[in-house]
């Protein structure tokens, strides 16, 4: 279950001084993920899950950004930011995932998510 921080009043951290990254990896460990089925058992049961925390799914190589949307722990995928045609923005709730597959790997699917929007590369 996600927590709300906006409903209690949190003790704050004064930290006045400068982290520098000493190799390749995330500072919170709970920032990537490396299946969608992970991130959603942390997202829905770890106490330090908080709503409107960002996270990523590693998906065919590429990282696939998330938001913890609400208290139960739901994860959306984030669209693409800035606007204009073609952008492949989505924002609706009859949307849940995107994914982004080859020819090869859509056509093994037999019944498509209708919840999903497939980008074919290619």
């Amino acid at each position: 279950m996600a927590v709300d921080t906006t409903k209690n009043a949190y003790a704050g951290m004064d930290f006045p001084l400068q982290i520098n990254r000493q190799d390749a990896f995330p500072l919170d460990g709970t920032e990537v993920w490396p299946s969608l089925a992970e991130a959603q058992t942390y997202a829905q049961t770890n106490p330090t899950a908080y709503v409107g925390q960002k996270i990523s799914v590693m998906e065919n190589g590429k990282a696939v950004p998330y938001v913890i949307e609400d208290e139960a722990g739901t994860l959306k995928a984030m669209s693409g930011g800035g606007g204009g045609g073609g952008t492949g923005n989505v924002s609706s709730d009859d949307v849940s995932f995107l994914r982004v597959l080859s020819q090869e790997e859509y056509d093994l699917i037999e019944e498509p998510d209708s919840k999903t929007i497939y980008y074919i590369m290619g």
